[in-house]
Order: C-alpha cells, then sequence, then structure tokens
C-alpha cells in the first residue's frame, strides 16, 4: 500500500544518550551499585543493570547499537529536506 499525503512530515524527536556514567558519576560510590549502569566486558555490547538486575529493556547500552547522527541521510532527497533556522 503506497500512502502519499498531502502534507509534510516533521520529525522533531532527538536521539540523545547520555553517557555510561550518567547516573553514577555525582552518587556516593557505597551507593552505585544500586544505580542504573552499563556495564562493559560481559561480550560484544555493553550491557545496563539496574541495581544487580540486567534491565530486560535494553538488550544492550542503547549509545552501541543506535546509529550515528546523519547516517540516514543517504536515504534522503535534500530537495525534499526543510532545513529550520
Amino acid at each position: 500500500m503506497e500512502v502519499n499525503p498531502d502534507y509534510k512530515i516533521f520529525d522533531a524527536d532527538s536521539h540523545y544518550y547520555e553517557p555510561d556514567d550518567c547516573f553514577t558519576r555525582h552518587m556516593e560510590k557505597a551507593c552505585a551499585d544500586r544505580a542504573v549502569r552499563v556495564v562493559h566486558g560481559e561480550g560484544k555490547y555493553a550491557r545496563v543493570y539496574i541495581g544487580s538486575e540486567r534491565s530486560k529493556f535494553y538488550t544492550a547500552s542503547p549509545g552501541e547499537i543506535t546509529g550515528a547522527a546523519g547516517s540516514m541521510m543517504e536515504f534522503s532527497d535534500p530537495a525534499e529536506t526543510a532545513v529550520i533556522t
């Protein structure tokens, strides 16, 4: 099914990922093992933990599995892309 809306589509969401230590860098060391944290070294990707439990929502650290900014530009036509200044 092909859909050609008579309006322009605008994608305004921002995919921004915090550094791995964003939840622990300012926390007292005694509490850091209970925080949301990224653990490296268990395999190909870092894993997200909440306390001692591995997150079931994130299978890997979001920053490692997300494409680089602009990586989808090859699929768009610059003439059809609106620039907001």
